[in-house]
């Protein structure tokens, strides 16, 4: 109807409708300026979204709330959106620009509204419904198309091919012989490791032995171990495959898989613009666990197991990237890495100390001169004293949960676990469930650290400031990073974390 009425009005060639369910998340993830927000612009929904603890139980205009990365309102709650797929279940096949099923009965709804709790306004959940009714709590948004419009797309995806270092996480890698998503960087983003493009799903092996690929935190030893073997490319799928994609590649450890599930917004928002299937369900690690079992991670959760090794999984290949001399020329004007280290650009590991606050570096953006630290004390002590819903529930954004926990009254007695971060000053907080995975990633060089300082190092189990209902908080063991969650009126470990 709206095309009828403004016939005479648009340009040639144009016509408004309905964005597809692809095109709908990639705007809403803040195209390619996404930053890997779970709700569009932001994981503090109330920044962005009215749901609902917040919307009255009814619409609001639009433009009240703050835009996501492509300055757009409103793509996480107010009103679900209609998108013009049937709807269906996703396809194990990688699509470029999908448009859904050619029929169905119900159509595609996203976003989220008014009436929802904050999972229903994530970016990646689904809706539908009869497209034949009208509902309070649905609307529409609409596409322009036009050749001006697919010209500025084009555009849009060249420049995810990043070609030169310095990488950060969640970069498209291409050198001309390999190309992955980066997911791991060091010396200031000028050496790192990525995760390829493409996935296999394959058994790990086809025989009950001990193969001696049981190292937890070095993939190419694995890898050396299974190649060894007899006949390796027919009885080891899992480590052939990777081997097929080229010079350097293998199947990585648990470890690597868990750094890989901790950065796992970043890597899907690329695998999406790039057409290619997202992380999901089960991968293999190249670990064995035992003659019958090897070892992967799911990465829904971040759960590791230990299943057959004749049972199927996913696998995807990992490679580091980058040289010595890249190192050096990095780090030419840098301090040395023996004592403390205060001028940035500072590496995973690395002894922080601007004066005012001091930690270990366990995450790095910006080339090094950004980036997160957790303290070199810890606590142990409870989530709570209190089983109530108090809406600390981001799994990606510690500060988030933090300041929902401040709001509350007598937070300070009440809440022992984040009173104890927030005592160590200005900025630090009790970090987030996918926080404390990436720190168990980088554990071994954190550990080094610790223990040259005379500091505990990381070992049992640590709490998180993501709540899992009113009852139970999350926690990730810092022995194997299994997560996990209990009783908040459980002792466990602390550890602060601070941005910087």
């Amino acid at each position: 109807k709206l095309n009828t009425l403004l016939a005479n009005q648009l340009p040639a060639g144009r016509k408004f409708r309905l964005l597809t369910e692809a095109e709908w998340e990639y705007a809403a993830r803040g195209g390619n300026q996404t930053k890997g927000y779970e709700y569009s612009g932001s994981s503090r929904l109330e920044e962005i979204a009215w749901y609902y603890n917040n919307s009255g139980s009814s619409p609001h205009p639009v433009k009240q709330k703050e835009p996501n990365e492509l300055g757009i309102y409103d793509m996480s709650g107010n009103v679900w959106e209609w998108c013009s797929d049937w709807y269906g279940s996703y396809t194990s096949s990688s699509q470029t620009n999908p448009t859904g099923p050619s029929s169905g009965s119900y159509r595609v709804l996203r976003g989220g509204g008014w009436g929802n709790y904050s999972q229903g306004c994530l970016v990646a959940n689904r809706g539908y419904n009869n497209p034949d009714g009208s509902y309070n709590h649905y609307g529409l948004r609409l596409a322009l198309d036009g050749g001006a419009l697919e010209q500025r797309s084009a555009s849009s995806a060249q420049s995810l091919s990043k070609t030169s270092a310095p990488y950060k996480v969640g970069d498209y890698y291409n050198d001309g012989t390999k190309e992955g998503i980066v997911f791991e960087v060091s010396n200031g983003g000028y050496n790192g490791k990525i995760v390829s493009l493409e996935q296999n799903e394959c058994k790990w092996s086809k025989k009950k032995v001990d193969t001696g690929a049981t190292s937890k935190t070095d993939g190419m030893y694995n890898m050396q171990k299974i190649s060894s073997l007899k006949r390796w490319q027919k009885d080891y799928p899992a480590f052939a495959w990777c081997a097929s994609l080229g010079d350097g590649w293998y199947l990585p450890v648990c470890d690597e898989l868990k750094a890989i599930y901790a950065q796992c917004a970043a890597i899907n928002n690329t695998l999406k613009a790039k057409g290619k299937p997202e992380l999901s369900g089960f991968h293999w690690s190249s670990t064995q666990d035992d003659g019958a079992c090897a070892w992967g991670v799911y990465m829904s959760n971040g759960y590791t197991y230990n299943p057959y090794k004749y049972s199927h999984g996913y696998v995807r290949a990992v490679s580091a990237f980058g040289t010595e001399d890249n190192a050096s020329s990095a780090q030419n004007n840098s301090p040395a890495k023996s004592g403390p280290k205060t001028s940035a650009p500072y590496n995973v590991g690395d002894y922080y100390n601007d004066g005012t606050k001091e930690g270990i570096v366990f995450e790095i953006s910006n080339g090094g001169y950004n980036g997160k630290i957790v303290s070199l004390e810890r606590n142990e002590c409870k989530w709570s004293e209190k089983f109530v819903e108090t809406g600390a529930t981001s799994q990606t954004d510690g500060m988030y949960n933090m300041q929902k926990i401040r709001s509350l009254r007598k937070w300070q007695k009440d809440y022992p676990a984040f009173a104890w971060c927030a005592s160590l000053g200005e900025g630090w907080y009790l970090p987030a469930l996918k926080e404390l995975i990436a720190i168990y990633a980088q554990r071994e060089a954190i550990n080094n650290l610790l223990k040259a300082k005379g500091k505990n190092e990381l070992y049992f189990w640590y709490w998180s400031s993501t709540q899992y209902d009113e009852f139970c908080a999350w926690f990730v063991s810092m022995h194997n990073g299994n997560t996990g969650n209990f009783n908040k009126g459980n002792y466990y470990i602390v550890r602060a974390v601070s941005a910087f």
